[in-house]
C-alpha cells in the first residue's frame, strides 16, 4: 500500500514532467490510497489549468470522478487532523500536506510525493512515531499541460 498526493495523481490525467513515473505506479498493482483532501486539491489544480487556458473545461470535467475509482481508498480527514496538525507544527509546514504524512504514519506506509518540501523535510527531521521516509521522484512543476487519455483500466 502507498499513500499518494495530488502532485502524483494529477500526472495520471495530464501530460507533464514526471507523468511516466506516476503512470507506472498504476501498473504496479500497488494499493494506492490518499486522504479525501486529494479530491479538493486535484480539482483546484484542474481549475488553475482551465483558467490559464492550459486545458479546456471539457478536458478537466471527468477527472474528479475518476479519482475515487483510481485509488483503492479515500481516507476521511477527521481522524487524521490532530496528527496532521502536530506534524505541521514539528515541520513548520502547511497542514494540508501533513494529512498525507499523517495517513502514512497511521498506516505505517510510504508516501509518493512529487511536491515541494514535505517529503524532504520529513526525511531530514523525523516526526515522533514510525513515519517512513517519503519518496520524492520529481518536483511538481506547473509546466504547460495537455489532457491525458484515461488509463485503460478506468
Amino acid at each position: 500500500m502507498l499513500v499518494v498526493d495530488c502532485s502524483v495523481a494529477v500526472k495520471w490525467f495530464l501530460e507533464e514532467p514526471g507523468d511516466r513515473e506516476a503512470l507506472a505506479l498504476l501498473r504496479t498493482g500497488e494499493r494506492l490510497i490518499a486522504p479525501e483532501l486529494i479530491v479538493a486539491e486535484l480539482v483546484n489544480v484542474l481549475w488553475k489549468r482551465v483558467t490559464t487556458g492550459a486545458i479546456g473545461h471539457s478536458q478537466a470535467a471527468d477527472v474528479p470522478q475518476a479519482i475515487p475509482t483510481t485509488l483503492a481508498e479515500l481516507c476521511p480527514l477527521a481522524p487524521l487532523a490532530a496528527r496532521a496538525l502536530a506534524i505541521a507544527g514539528e515541520l513548520r509546514h502547511p497542514a494540508y500536506d501533513c494529512f498525507y504524512l499523517a495517513l502514512a504514519e497511521t498506516r505505517d506506509l510510504k508516501t509518493d510525493h512529487r511536491g515541494p518540501p514535505a517529503g524532504r523535510q520529513a526525511r531530514r527531521k523525523p516526526v515522533a512515531g514510525p513515519l517512513p521516509a517519503a519518496v520524492e521522484l520529481n518536483r511538481f512543476t506547473a509546466a504547460p499541460t495537455r489532457r491525458r487519455e484515461r488509463p485503460a483500466h478506468l
